[in-house]
């Protein structure tokens, strides 16, 4: 019996991972994670200024982005880290 349950709980633990690869689920949660890993250990920082974040967010799942920011607002960082992340080439037009 409880190898059966073993199995049923595997079954059922790959089902849900592919579910979520297929949606990109899984892929948003694992961006959310590494990103936090990034930012400290790499850019040295421990949190995100205000609308970062969500800037970062939106680049990694893929959409456009205009961001108007002032000058040391973090602009570069909302660029920078998704590029780290994503495989490919990044354009920023400043």
């Amino acid at each position: 019996m409880l190898a059966e349950k073993k199995t049923l709980f595997r079954f059922l633990a790959v089902y849900l991972i592919s579910t979520f690869l297929l949606l990109g689920i899984g892929e948003f949660f694992y961006y959310q994670n590494i990103k936090k890993i990034v930012l400290k250990d790499i850019f040295g920082h421990n949190d995100f200024r205000p609308l970062q974040e969500e800037g970062i967010d939106a680049i990694l799942q893929g959409r456009d982005l205009l961001m108007i920011l002032p000058t040391g607002g973090g602009k570069s960082l909302v660029y920078q880290l998704p590029t780290l992340l994503k495989n490919g080439i990044s354009i920023v037009v400043s």
